[in-house]
């Protein structure tokens, strides 16, 4: 904007021009705004202008999602999926259930190839077996750790994020 005495650029929040010292037309303080539709000067914290009746903020279309449910589905089931299923990300809510499943089912067979190899069959030299199933054992375990360690991650990025959006771009209430 210009001084209307000097055409010197000046701010509208400047009360006066730095030039010349003419007083500043258009000066809004940090509390006042215009409206976007009449352009009269309103106040910061009213919603509707007072003059046209026009809405003053910009109407945000919120997602219906929640971040903080989807955050606690990630502490708490995050290893199933739970919090990108709620998300609509069902690609990797598939991807973390699948992998939960067969780290599962490590740990299973890794188990019953220990209780047979020491408990059914101690006399016969299942020495293999035995190792197998430590070995199941100890990677279905590491597995479900680091995919719940993942989990805990992305739901502190949920939580913690200003600027989160869900899958549509809107942003979360």
């Amino acid at each position: 904007m210009k001084c209307v005495n000097c055409n010197k650029d000046i701010s509208q929040l400047d009360k006066f021009c730095g030039s010349c010292g003419a007083k500043n037309e258009h000066y809004i303080n940090e509390k006042q705004k215009f409206c976007p539709s009449c352009g009269q000067k309103i106040d910061l914290r009213d919603k509707y202008c007072e003059f046209c009746g026009a809405l003053t903020e910009e109407q945000i279309d919120y997602s219906n999602k929640s971040k903080y449910i989807a955050g606690v589905l990630a502490f708490i089931l995050g290893i199933f999926g739970a919090h990108d299923f709620y998300l609509q990300k069902a690609f990797k809510g598939v991807i973390k259930l699948l992998t939960t499943i067969l780290m599962i089912i490590f740990i299973v067979i890794g188990s019953i190839l220990l209780v047979y190899s020491v408990a059914i069959a101690p006399e016969v030299n299942v020495i293999t077996e035995t190792i197998i199933g430590i070995l199941l054992i100890i990677m279905g375990v590491i597995g479900i750790f680091f995919l719940w360690i993942l989990c805990v991650y992305q739901g502190l990025m949920i939580l913690t994020d200003k600027n989160a959006k869900d899958i549509h771009g809107k942003p979360f209430k």
